[in-house]
C-alpha cells in the first residue's frame, strides 16, 4: 500500500507547495486567516461533500439522460424499465401490462416519465385510472419543473372524499410548497374507472373525465416540463399517451380512434381474422372469415352511442361488436353488421357459449364499395341502430347492457376509417329520428322465425315551412303561479295532449307507462323570464320532467324539454321538438340515481338561455333556446314512467334566493372556485399572492340585487378585487361579468369573460388617493349595472350581455380582505 500511495505524494507535492504559497500571500491581505492546516481540512471535507453530493444524484436520477417526447407518444407499459424514471414515496408494480402505484401514509407519491413535452407546443394527455378500494387521490402531474418536479407542478387528479364521494381537483404548486386549487368539480358517476385527459394550450388548460369537459380553461402558472402519475393510495394506470392539441375545443367524447396516428390502434385485440393498420385505417383483409372480429380493451362502456366508419373492400358482411363481457372473445356480445348471405343487415347476440341468436333484420341497398356510417344507441334495456342515419331498428331487448366494444367482418374484408364512443345523450349523438334520403329506397323489415324487434317503415318527414306563432308572455314574477291539483283538469287550466293524466289525493298522476313523452300543458297563461318548479317522485320507470316555452298548448312542435332519461334513472336529458314534432337533443348530464325517492327539478328562463336545477344543484348553466321560442306555456312530461306530481310552482328569476345576506354564515351554499381563501369572523381572505383572478361563489343566483362590501387591497401596485357576477357556472369564471379594483387601488374597470376564459373590457375610470381600503356596491337591474366606488357613482346603467347568474368575490393577487359583504337579492 505505502509502494503505492508514496508516488502519488511525490507527484502532488509540486502542487501542494504552491497552492501553500499562494495562502501565504493571501494571509498577507486578509488578516486573521486561519493556518494553512485549516484551510486544506476545510476544503478536503468541501471536496468529499460535493463527491457525496454528485454521487447521490446519480443514484437518485434516472439512468438516462432528460429529452424530449417524439410525438405521438404511447406508454401500455408492456416493456418498460421504471428505473429510468424518477419516483417519489411509490411502490411500482407492473403485472401484464398496467402499472399500480402504491403510497402509504399521508403523503402523495409521483412517477415522472424522464421527457419533457415539446416547448411551446400544445398537447394533450390521456390516460386510463382504475381505482382501489384504498384509493385516496390518483391523477397526473404536468408541466412539472425539472429538476423541481414536485415543488413546482400543475395537478388534477381523482379525490375520494368517503365510499360514495368522488370530486376532481385541480391546481399548482405555489413558491412556498403549497397546493392552491384552481377547480374541485364533483363526480357523480358510479364507477372506478376514468379516462382523464388534460388538454394543454399555451396560457391555459382544460380536463376531461370519460369524454366529458368537467375544468375549463384554468391559467397556466408553469409552462412545459415533465408529465407523471400522482396518487395517494394504491391504483392503476393503463394506456397512457401524449399526442398534439390540433383541436382548441374539444367535445364530449369517450373514445375516438387513433387510425391515422403513428403508431395506431392503441388498445385494439384481434380475436380472429386478419387485423392491421393500414392507410389510416383498420382494415381485415380475410375475406374467407366468418366473424372475423376485431375488440378494444381499454375500456368498458355503459349507456353509449357506438359509431363507426367503414367501407367494404371485399364481399360485404361489416359492423360493430358491443356490450362484450370480454374484448377476447365473440361470447356474450350483441354484433350489427351487414349480412354476408343477402342486401340485409342483421342483429343480435352470442350466448355464453358462442351460438348466435338472430334478434332482427331489414332489407337495405347493397353496400357495394361506398362508405356507410354505422350508430348503434346502446341504452339500459334496449338499443337503437342507424345506418347512414337512417333509423333501420329501435327498442331492441339487450342481453347485455354493458361492456368492451369492437368490430367484425364476415366472409368479407373491410377497411373502418374511425370508431367514436359519445355518452348516450351527449350534444353530439344523432336525433332519435331522421328524414329518409331521397337517394336511398325504403328499408322493409322482414321477419324471422326468431323473437325479434321489427324495424320500423321509415316514411318520408315532410318539411313544415311556418312563421313563428306570437305569444303574449308575462314575466313569471308578475305573475306567479302555484298548482292546486283539485277538481277538472280543464278548470284548473290544464289540457291533456297524451297520456292518462289526472288529479288524485291532492296530486297531479300520469299513469301510463307504455309510451313516450305524455304531456299535459298549463293553458291560461305563457311566460317569459320564468322560474318553473316541479316536485315529484316515481312510481315506475323514470322519465318526469317539464316542458317550457310552448307555442301551442295542443302539440309538443316548437317546446322545449327538460326531463329524466326513460333510459336510465341517474341521467337528466334536455332539448327541444323542432316544428315537425321531432326531439332534437341538446345534452344529457348525470345524476344520482332517482328511484322512488322524491325529486325537485327547476327551470330558470332567461332571454337567450335557460338553466337547469335538480333537487336544487345546478346541472347546466346558459343552455341556449335552440327551438325559436324564448317564452310560452309550460307543461308536464313523462316517457315511459308512472309519475307523481306533488308540486308545481312558476315564479320570477330569482324568487329562490330572494332575502337579504349580511353574514357570510349566510351563504350556506358557498363555494371556493379558485385561490386560497378562508372564512372567519364574518371576513373572507384570498391569500395567494400570485397575479391572478381568484373566485369564492356566494351560492346565490339572481338577476336583480344590490351588492356591497369593504375591500382591503395589499400594498403591491398590481393587486385588485371585487365581484363576479352573472356567472353562468358555479365552478368557472367563464362566461361571466367581472367588475374590480386594478393597479393597487389606483383604478376600476369592468367587463366580461366569454366562453374561453378571455377577458374583454368594457369599460374603466381612476381612483384618486392613496387608500387600500374601499367601500364597492353594485346594482344589477336584469342586465344593466351600475357601479359605485366609496357612494360615488362611477358608472350608470351599463348593459351587459346575460340577465342572471351566480353571484361571486373576486380577487386578483392577494391578501386581499372582504369585510361588511352584504347582498339584497330581489328577484
Amino acid at each position: 500500500m505505502q509502494r503505492f500511495i508514496q508516488p502519488i505524494i511525490e507527484k502532488t507535492r509540486p502542487f501542494i507547495g504552491r497552492l501553500y504559497a499562494i495562502l501565504d500571500r493571501l494571509r498577507t491581505k486578509i488578516p486573521g486567516l486561519p493556518s494553512n492546516r485549516v484551510l486544506l481540512s476545510t476544503a478536503g471535507l468541501l471536496v468529499v461533500a460535493g463527491v457525496l453530493f454528485a454521487a447521490l444524484q446519480i443514484l437518485v436520477a434516472p439512468d438516462q439522460p432528460v429529452t424530449t417526447y417524439t410525438l405521438p407518444y404511447t406508454q401500455t407499459f408492456d416493456d418498460v424499465n421504471l428505473k429510468r424514471w424518477f419516483s417519489q414515496s411509490v411502490v411500482l408494480t407492473i403485472r401484464w401490462g398496467p402499472l399500480m402505484l402504491t403510497v402509504g401514509g399521508e403523503e402523495a407519491g409521483q412517477l415522472h416519465i424522464p421527457l419533457k413535452v415539446p416547448e411551446d407546443a400544445p398537447y394533450h394527455a390521456s390516460v386510463f385510472i382504475t381505482l382501489k378500494k384504498d384509493t385516496r387521490q390518483a391523477g397526473l402531474s404536468f408541466n412539472a419543473q425539472y429538476p423541481d418536479l414536485i415543488a413546482k407542478q400543475h395537478r388534477v387528479y381523482i379525490e375520494r372524499l368517503n365510499p360514495e364521494t368522488l370530486e376532481l381537483v385541480s391546481g399548482y404548486m405555489d413558491e412556498t410548497g403549497a397546493f392552491v386549487t384552481q377547480a374541485r368539480v364533483p363526480l357523480t358517476v358510479n364507477t372506478t374507472e376514468f379516462r382523464l385527459d388534460v388538454y394543454v394550450y399555451s396560457n391555459s388548460y382544460l380536463v376531461q373525465i370519460n369524454g366529458q369537459r368537467m375544468i375549463e380553461n384554468r391559467p397556466l402558472f408553469y409552462q412545459n416540463g415533465m408529465i407523471g402519475f400522482y396518487a395517494l393510495g394504491s391504483s392503476v394506470y393503463d394506456n397512457y399517451k401524449l399526442t398534439a392539441a390540433d383541436n382548441p375545443n374539444p367535445g364530449d367524447m369517450i373514445y375516438t380512434s387513433d387510425f391515422e396516428k403513428e403508431p395506431g390502434g392503441a388498445g385494439w385485440v384481434p380475436i380472429s381474422g386478419a387485423w392491421q393498420i393500414a392507410s389510416q385505417q383498420m382494415v381485415q383483409s380475410d375475406s374467407t372469415f366468418t366473424d372475423a372480429a376485431i375488440g378494444y380493451e381499454s375500456s368498458t362502456f355503459e349507456n353509449y352511442t357506438l359509431r363507426t366508419t367503414f367501407n367494404h373492400l371485399e364481399g360485404q358482411g361489416a359492423g360493430v361488436l358491443f356490450n362484450m363481457p370480454s374484448p377476447y372473445a365473440l361470447n356474450g356480445a350483441h354484433l350489427v353488421r351487414y349480412s354476408d348471405e343477402t342486401d340485409s343487415v342483421i342483429w343480435g347476440y352470442y350466448d355464453s357459449k358462442g351460438i348466435f341468436t338472430r334478434q332482427g333484420f331489414v332489407d337495405v341497398p347493397p353496400a357495394e364499395k361506398d362508405a356507410h356510417t354505422l350508430q348503434v344507441f346502446s341504452g339500459d334495456a334496449s338499443y337503437d341502430i342507424f345506418l347512414d342515419d337512417e333509423m333501420i331498428a329501435r327498442d331492441v331487448p339487450l342481453e347485455s347492457i354493458q361492456g368492451a366494444v369492437g368490430l367484425v367482418t364476415s366472409r368479407s374484408s373491410a377497411a373502418f376509417v374511425h370508431v367514436e364512443v359519445f355518452p348516450l345523450f351527449g350534444a353530439s349523438s344523432e336525433p332519435v329520428a331522421a328524414a329518409e334520403s331521397t337517394a336511398t329506397p325504403k328499408p322493409e323489415a322482414t321477419s324471422t322465425s326468431v323473437p325479434q324487434t321489427e324495424a320500423p317503415v321509415a316514411t318520408q318527414t315532410k318539411v313544415v315551412e311556418s312563421t313563428p306563432v306570437k305569444i303574449d308572455a308575462v314575466s313569471g314574477g308578475d305573475s306567479p303561479y302555484y298548482g292546486v291539483f283539485d277538481g277538472k283538469l280543464s278548470d284548473a287550466g290544464w289540457r291533456i295532449i297524451n297520456g292518462d293524466w289526472k288529479f288524485a289525493n291532492g296530486n297531479f298522476e300520469q299513469t301510463k307507462v307504455d309510451g313516450f313523452d305524455f304531456a299535459a300543458v298549463y293553458t291560461k297563461t305563457a311566460f317569459e323570464n320564468f322560474s318553473i318548479q316541479t316536485g315529484f317522485s316515481h312510481v315506475e320507470g323514470s322519465g318526469a320532467g317539464i316542458l317550457f316555452n310552448m307555442p301551442n298548448t295542443d302539440r309538443l312542435a316548437g317546446a322545449s324539454m327538460v326531463r329524466y332519461s326513460d333510459r336510465r334513472d341517474n341521467a337528466i336529458v334536455w332539448g327541444y321538438f323542432d316544428a315537425n314534432g321531432v326531439y332534437k337533443n341538446q345534452g344529457y348530464a348525470d345524476v344520482p340515481n332517482a328511484g322512488a325517492d322524491r325529486h325537485t327539478l327547476r327551470i330558470v328562463g332567461a332571454e337567450k338561455s335557460y338553466s337547469i336545477y335538480l333537487d336544487d344543484r345546478l346541472i347546466v348553466q346558459a343552455a341556449p333556446y335552440e327551438s325559436g321560442y324564448s317564452a310560452g306555456y309550460f307543461g308536464l312530461v313523462t316517457s315511459r314512467a308512472h309519475v307523481i306530481y306533488d308540486e308545481v310552482a312558476v315564479d320570477g328569476v330569482g324568487a329562490v334566493f330572494k332575502g337579504v345576506y349580511e353574514s357570510m354564515d349566510g351563504f350556506t351554499d358557498q363555494r371556493i372556485v379558485s385561490g386560497k381563501w378562508t372564512i372567519e369572523n364574518n371576513k373572507a381572505v384570498q391569500t395567494v399572492t400570485d397575479v391572478s383572478d381568484y373566485v369564492w361563489n356566494t351560492g346565490v343566483q339572481a338577476s336583480e340585487y344590490t351588492v356591497s362590501a369593504r375591500i382591503t387591497l395589499p400594498n403591491t401596485t398590481d393587486a385588485g378585487g371585487g365581484f363576479i357576477i352573472h356567472m353562468s357556472e358555479r365552478g368557472t369564471k367563464n362566461n361571466s361579468y367581472i367588475v374590480r379594483l386594478k393597479d393597487g387601488g389606483k383604478g376600476i374597470w369592468w367587463g366580461s369573460i366569454n366562453d374561453e376564459g378571455q377577458f374583454k373590457g368594457q369599460g374603466s375610470a381612476p381612483i384618486t388617493g392613496e387608500e387600500k381600503t374601499f367601500i364597492l356596491k353594485l346594482v344589477v337591474k336584469l342586465d344593466t349595472l351600475s357601479i359605485y366606488v366609496n357612494d360615488v357613482e362611477v358608472a350608470k346603467e351599463i348593459a351587459i350581455s346575460s340577465q342572471e347568474g351566480w353571484i361571486g368575490l373576486l380577487a386578483y393577487g392577494g391578501e386581499v380582505i372582504f369585510e361588511d359583504v352584504k347582498l339584497e337579492v330581489e328577484k
